[in-house]
């Protein structure tokens, strides 16, 4: 944060071509930290954090978020009442389980997936989920992705806040 509060003011009409003096002082006022050294901002560092490739059923903690995918199915009994245009729909079950201190917002739509030949998939609005998730409970539930068949899949699910990412590979017969 300090880092870019230094790059913020460098471009603003106040930069006198002096290190400004970074104070950041709590609601009464008391000073927590005080910095007068330049810190060096990259935009473009590379800190994400990939955890490799797993199967279903196996239980990954991707920055806190601890899921367990499983029973991958394709499903087209919804199919055409929800007018999915795919060609098939795969439906996977997810067990979810918050690690970190602050109450988390899962859903569907974080998650991402690719078919066989590297083209991303749609989530569909099938039973769309999303639940917001406290400190240390779990929720279980499915996700359907309208999909082209041409398994197997890979599913990705990325913790911003960590830019922690982790994939799933999953083969329908």
């Amino acid at each position: 944060m300090d880092a870019w509060v230094r790059e913020l003011y460098k471009h603003s009409d106040y930069y006198k071509k002096a290190e400004p003096t970074i104070i950041i002082n709590d609601l009464s006022g008391f000073e927590i930290a005080k910095n007068d050294k330049p810190v060096k901002f990259d935009e473009d560092a590379k800190t994400s954090k990939d955890l490799g490739t797993f199967k279903i059923g196996d239980k990954v903690d991707v920055g806190g978020h601890i899921i367990t995918l499983s029973n991958a199915v394709y499903d087209d009994s919804k199919k055409e009442e929800y007018e999915v245009t795919a060609a098939k729909v795969l439906k996977v079950d997810f067990v979810y389980q918050n690690s970190t201190k602050e109450e988390q917002f899962i859903d569907g739509h974080q998650f991402e997936i690719y078919d066989a030949d590297g083209t991303k998939q749609e989530v569909t609005s099938i039973d769309f989920f999303g639940e917001n998730v406290q400190p240390g409970k779990n929720v279980s539930g499915s996700v359907h992705f309208g999909v082209t068949g041409k398994g197997p899949y890979e599913i990705f699910f990325a913790d911003m806040a960590t830019d922690t990412k982790a994939k799933w590979i999953i083969d329908i017969k």
